[in-house]
């Protein structure tokens, strides 16, 4: 008796072994993330060196809880705290934001009329544009945003 409880200990042992070493030679979980290429296509890098062109300084894809906030949590704080814009142009010497640029696609009509609300409240130009957005497009975004500052 004492010899067959010896080998079923002894077999046990051996299992636990085999599970052991074939648990750590098993390959690990890929990490799920990878960078994202490229980061910003052709269209994005135009519109931020018009933007700089312009004597704006571009940020893009910030958040807009980064740059408005609310003094009230419940139920404010969530309306802006997922959302960003696509570009904002601020000035060069004060980082004050001057107008915003959201790509028409990037959320849906709900959104955009709450972004128009809110924009216009905390008196930024917000423009929606859509993925073919030109020079001649920026020019005019620009001339408007100047007219609107200086009056």
């Amino acid at each position: 008796m004492p010899n067959k409880t010896l080998l079923i200990i002894i077999a046990a042992a051996v299992v636990i072994a085999i599970i052991i070493v074939i648990m750590l030679s098993s390959k690990k979980e890929e990490f799920p993330y990878k960078k994202k290429t490229p980061f910003m296509t052709l269209q994005d890098r135009k519109i931020i060196e018009e933007i700089a062109e312009a004597g704006y300084f571009p940020f893009v894809k910030v958040r807009i809880a980064d740059f408005i906030t609310t003094w009230k949590n419940a139920g404010y704080r969530p309306k802006i705290a997922s959302r960003s814009v696509d570009f904002l142009a601020c000035d060069i010497d004060s980082f004050e934001p001057q107008f915003a640029l959201v790509y028409k696609s990037h959320y849906g009509k709900n959104t955009n009329e709450f972004l128009t609300q809110l924009f216009m409240h905390v008196n930024i130009p917000l423009f929606f544009v859509s993925k073919n957005f030109n020079s001649s497009d920026m020019s005019k975004i620009i001339k408007a945003v100047r007219q609107v500052k200086k009056s």
